[in-house]
């Protein structure tokens, strides 16, 4: 709170500077320090789920046999918790999380909250968690900075929406108004651009990847009434 209590504005109007300004209401978001002092609460946050996991209170999660415990993981703003689903679990965590909350302030939004469970816990066990929670189920997950947080069997139905996004952009050129030369600089400067960002956190299946290829193909050659393209 000294870092907004103590310092005070000067407002430069017409070449003359006005009055000292000492700021008394909370920051708002958009100021220069508000990221600052949301990472030093959410440092709060994690202290408490990794002394969790230490003391084994919350089961997190293994990729494989020998790896280390997962239970909690941060984007920005965005948190996704992972824990063995049963009520002793779901219990000490609902302990954590009001603990934080009457440190910091901040309120878990149930609204905006939602529940995965593992395809191998029973729906009576569902349904008793999820009471506990006041929270809805969901297996339609929320895009996070348009890609899927989470990704099930099948990659080319999580990673369809690439593939739409690069079949609309490539629909709304004209390709026939394009030299051969322009049609590659708009294949490479921004149809390939719209895959980068999901290339550099995901592998793409081969059969999108042939896909996109495809299509980009059928740009290139192009077609003008009714000729046929280049095989």
């Amino acid at each position: 709170m000294a870092c907004v209590t103590t310092p005070s504005f000067l407002i430069l109007i017409n070449g003359c500077l006005t009055g000292h300004i000492i700021p008394s209401r909370r920051l708002r978001q958009g100021e220069p320090i508000s990221p600052y002092l949301f990472l030093l609460c959410t440092e709060g946050l994690i202290s408490l789920l990794n002394a969790a996991k230490r003391n084994k209170m919350v089961t997190g999660i293994q990729v494989c046999r020998g790896a280390p415990r997962v239970n909690h993981l941060l984007f920005a703003d965005d948190s996704l918790i992972f824990c063995e689903a049963n009520v002793e679990n779901t219990t000490r965590l609902q302990a954590l999380l009001s603990c934080y909350e009457e440190a910091s302030g901040q309120q878990l939004n149930r609204d905006k909250t939602s529940m995965v469970f593992s395809a191998n816990v029973k729906s009576d066990k569902q349904q008793e968690i999820m009471a506990l929670w006041n929270a809805p189920q969901t297996q339609q997950y929320n895009k996070c900075r348009g890609l899927p947080p989470m990704i099930g069997r099948s990659k080319m139905r999580a990673f369809f929406e690439i593939k739409h996004k690069v079949w609309l952009k490539l629909q709304s050129w004209k390709g026939g108004m394009f030299s051969q030369g322009g049609r590659e600089v708009f294949l490479n400067s921004v149809a390939l651009a719209i895959l980068s960002y999901a290339m550099s956190c995901f592998k793409l299946p081969s059969t999108l990847c042939t896909e996109i290829e495809r299509m980009k193909a059928r740009f290139w050659w192009g077609q003008r009434k009714e000729e046929l393209k280049i095989h």
